[in-house]
């Protein structure tokens, strides 16, 4: 009989037969993407598969375990699962309700309460909900239910990515549950019980660097240092004590900024060392090795779960949904967009094609000029927009024109200001931008002050946009996750009723584009969305 220990991170499996190793090393090793050309490969040393399952250690990540118990049972051995853990006991409430700014209380819809439940059943998992519908409430209750049962020492994490997030999501984290809740991140640490953290913060304290971090002030002091013992090598007394001079605070400079990492990395540790429950938004970045590596660091979480929209099912994405798994777990619960709109949670959006018959066909370029001529420069396509968003804009409509691009943004906030002669008020974010730009914009947008707004990728995802009514997908693209969290920042319901108009592009000038556009299409069918040319 095989016997697999759980530990929060890995779980090890002792006394398996040899049948049951190649068929748990089957069932958890994916196809790596392009591991033809990898030359370990083209050597013959590697298969090209990514293990999950290290045969050397007989462990795996914890996540995976589901499937590692189904291939072991499917060889034909009998499995026992011992529990090494330390137990976390919680009692839930039968309804959790959380502080809000406006109406006082609120009380977890049934949906967001039975994530909770499902959770601390399984003690890990994904909590995959569609945009609007309340990720962060979700977590929130989680959170208020592990609070009472931590120990002086224990803390709780909410980690997030991007700086618009990590201050959107501290400010209604501390507000929901209301108490002071820590900040590690854009930089700032501040250590409380409950923390909103960066993972980029955490991933560059994780562990000492080679060198020191090649900053200007170093660059500056180590070239004087350098142009000084040149003199000095030339046998000038004076650069010969200057030199002395400037080699001396170079070496405490450097002594300073090791004893500053050192008590980084060690301060960092013992965090995570401290992190009993974690929640980690928009999980599926989980997949990236900087999340990955923090996310397995976290000994000691019982509690571990992640929070997304949309986890893919492609099979040249596996290995990312396994990584996913790997930190958190199984799928806990679903909820769809058409489930939010529905049950009248989400605003209806309604997908508006536009017809591109005036562009000038591409048929064979490759992508790269593809998207260049067809969608970036194409005055054609760029125009069609522009008159639709003024045209929307006009009766009063609040737009939010997404591109991938700073150039094609650009070119569409020029043409937009040539043609509309100043009529409505238009503004381009973007990544180049600085965080108050970004910050003061998005404040406009919200007050209604600003009509059009024009943005890159950095609007993607958590970044509050609900109150507008007009979305207009000017990118392309076919990444079903990243037009599903596009559409998702305008979904909140509208206080008029109204529902939100998507427009997006039928880009058949090329056959990149085609393929494209047929992607885009078949996820607005998946979702019910209504679809209607133009």
């Amino acid at each position: 009989m095989a016997i697999v220990e759980l530990g929060n991170v890995h779980s090890t499996v002792w006394d398996i037969s040899v049948d049951s190793v190649h068929a748990l090393d089957k069932a958890l090793a994916v196809i790596t993407p392009n591991y033809v050309f990898a030359e370990s490969y083209q050597a013959g040393f590697w298969d090209g598969y990514t293990r999950f399952y290290d045969a050397g250690k007989a462990k795996f990540p914890t996540g995976l375990v589901v499937e590692a118990i189904k291939a072991i049972r499917k060889a034909g051995e009998k499995v026992e699962i011992v529990d090494s853990r330390n137990y976390i006991e919680v009692n839930i409430p039968d309804e959790i309700t959380l502080l809000h700014e406006e109406l006082g209380t609120i009380t977890l819809r049934d949906y967001q309460y039975d994530s909770v439940v499902k959770g601390f059943e399984a003690t890990r998992g994904i909590v995959n909900v569609a945009t609007n519908g309340g990720k962060t409430e979700i977590a929130c209750g989680i959170m208020k239910t592990v609070l009472p049962s931590l120990k002086e020492g224990e803390r709780i994490v909410f980690f997030t990515h991007s700086k618009e997030i990590f201050v959107q999501s501290h400010k209604r984290i501390q507000e929901r549950l209301g108490i002071k809740v820590g900040k590690i991140g854009d930089g700032k640490w501040e250590d409380e019980q409950v923390i909103v953290a960066m993972i980029p913060t955490i991933t560059k304290n994780l562990k000492k660097p080679k060198t020191l971090p090649n900053i200007k002030k170093y660059k500056d002091m180590k070239a004087e240092v350098a142009e000084l013992k040149i003199g000095a090598d030339a046998g000038s007394e004076v650069f010969a004590k200057e030199h002395k001079v400037k080699k001396a605070e170079l070496k405490a400079y450097e002594k300073e900024q090791w004893a500053k990492i050192k008590a980084n990395v060690k301060r960092t540790q013992e965090l995570l060392d401290s992190v009993v429950t974690f929640v980690v938004d928009e999980a599926h970045h989980s997949s990236a090795d900087t999340w990955y590596r923090v996310l397995m660091a976290l000994e000691n979480a019982y509690y571990r779960f992640g929070l997304t929209g949309t986890i893919s099912d492609k099979e040249e994405e596996k290995i990312d949904t396994m990584k996913l798994h790997g930190c958190t777990g199984d799928i806990l619960s679903t909820v769809s967009n058409k489930f939010l709109i529905d049950e009248g949670h989400s605003a209806k959006p309604t997908i508006y094609m536009l017809s591109l018959d005036k562009a000038k066909s591409i048929l064979h370029q490759p992508y790269s000029e593809a998207r260049r001529l067809g969608i970036i420069e194409n005055y054609a396509r760029n125009r069609i927009f522009s008159d639709k968003i003024l045209e929307r804009a006009e009766i009063g409509k609040q737009c939010l024109i997404i591109v991938n691009e700073t150039e094609h943004g650009e070119a569409v906030l020029e043409y937009l200001k040539h043609i509309g002669k100043d009529r409505v008020t238009i503004k381009f974010t973007h990544g180049d931008k600085t965080d108050k730009h970004r910050a003061d914009v998005l404040a406009e947008l919200r007050s209604g002050e600003l009509r059009v707004l024009i943005a890159t990728s950095i609007l993607d995802e958590g970044v509050d946009v609900s109150g507008i009514n007009c979305l207009f997908l000017m990118a392309g693209g076919k990444s079903m996750r990243q037009l599903l969290q596009r559409i998702g920042r305008g979904l909140r319901k509208k206080e008029d009723g109204s529902g939100l108009e998507v427009y997006d592009a039928l880009d058949y000038h090329n056959e990149y584009l085609v393929d494209h556009t047929i992607q885009r299409y078949n996820t607005y069918k998946k979702e019910g969305f209504d679809i209607v040319k133009l």
